[in-house]
């Protein structure tokens, strides 16, 4: 018979403790818990407030910028006119990094401009040229964009982004 087990097949269960959490308050745990390493906090957010790393520096949590939420902020996204970044392409760049700029500069695709769908929905190329133009661009669901991709120019992304 293994070491731990008593003869009847149940293994006794550890007795419960109460323990004062840093914080001051008390909270149920186990010997066994505490054995293993476990059971010094009341809450993980107890936990990570006083978790000290392997260099010996605490977690600081920063929080939430509130600027990100406050009416009238400006977008990174969105230079002030005639700044352009010096790593800025206006030809040349990738499918990803033109679909990111999409992205950034119209928001996330939220309905579909044909059928009304909201599942599934992506921005497709409406001429087929790919160019940094933000009205070149609508809002299509998976099944609409492949239809209007096969009745008009098919592959024209392929041919333009062979890396694809």
């Amino acid at each position: 018979m293994p070491v731990g087990i008593p003869k009847s097949g149940k293994r006794e269960r550890d007795t419960t403790l109460f323990k004062t959490c840093c914080c001051g308050k008390q909270f149920k745990t186990s010997a066994g818990r505490i054995a293993s390493g476990r059971g010094k906090f009341c809450s993980s957010d107890c936990k990570y407030k006083n978790m000290v790393r392997r260099l010996g520096y605490k977690r600081v949590d920063k929080g939430i910028n509130p600027s990100w939420f406050k009416p009238g902020h400006v977008s990174v996204a969105t230079f002030p006119e005639g700044y352009r970044p010096a790593n800025f392409k206006e030809e040349g760049f990738c499918y990803s990094t033109l679909h990111h700029w999409v992205k950034r500069h119209k928001g996330k695709a939220i309905k579909c401009e044909r059928c009304g769908g909201s599942k599934n929905v992506q921005w497709a190329n409406k001429s087929w040229e790919y160019k940094r133009d933000v009205d070149d661009w609508i809002e299509l669901c998976c099944r609409c964009h492949s239809r209007y991709d096969r009745a008009g120019d098919w592959g024209a992304g392929l041919a333009k982004f062979p890396e694809r």
